[in-house]
């Protein structure tokens, strides 16, 4: 009886009663699977599970977040950020799914949450980049905010902040599949991830600066 629960516990998603193996991960599948999980139409259970797929969204995701963070940080500034920001993400969702015994899923949810996260950030970098200047005066005169002197453009704004919500909502989406949780659960654990991705990048972003 052990050794069955054992097996329950470490095996991926089910996939009509057997465990799913590696598969071909078709570049066709996988931006199939994860634009469903960009409308809360699938889980990461249908991202074809194939753990080499993941090393080659790590750096993929590293790039488009270089692409992101450039837009308000110096290159190689940009760049540590970005890694780190990947390496979060990654971490936190190993340590999810261990502490939920459920370790054999890592493949599927770091590719849903990387393939998501590639996808969200590509489509955040132009928004982004008009805001740029306008972010680059108010860091060099704090006080241009409060006086009125500069104003953020309405548009960018909104359109970022929507993707942010968007980003976190699919998020929640995952980790409540991922986990076997209910919402709220998933919520807690994208809020988790969130605050610890968040806390990670500020302190090597305040250790580039003061360096």
């Amino acid at each position: 009886m052990g050794v069955v629960r054992g097996v329950a516990a470490e095996a991926p998603y089910k996939l009509c009663g057997r465990v799913r193996r590696e598969s071909i991960a078709l570049p066709a599948n996988v931006l199939t699977s994860i634009v469903r999980l960009l409308v809360f139409r699938g889980g990461p259970q249908d991202v074809p599970y194939a753990p080499r797929l993941v090393r080659w969204m790590v750096p993929a995701a590293a790039l488009v977040g270089w692409l992101l963070f450039a837009q308000m940080l110096p290159p190689l500034a940009a760049a540590v950020v970005a890694v780190v920001n990947v390496l979060a993400t990654i971490l936190v969702a190993q340590g999810v799914l261990r502490a939920r015994n459920l370790v054999a899923r890592t493949p599927q949810t770091i590719a849903a949450l990387l393939g998501t996260g590639i996808l969200l950030n590509l489509l955040m970098v132009y928004p982004l980049s008009l805001l740029a200047p306008y972010v680059a005066k108010l860091a060099e005169h704090p006080e241009a905010f409060a006086h009125g002197d500069v104003k953020l453009p309405g548009g960018p704004v909104l359109v970022v902040d929507f993707l942010n919500v968007w980003g976190f909502a699919v998020t929640a989406w995952i980790y409540r599949h991922a986990a076997n949780v209910r919402l709220i659960g998933g919520i807690g654990f994208a809020l988790l991830a969130s605050i610890v991705v968040l806390m990670l990048m500020m302190l090597v972003a305040a250790f580039i600066s003061a360096a």
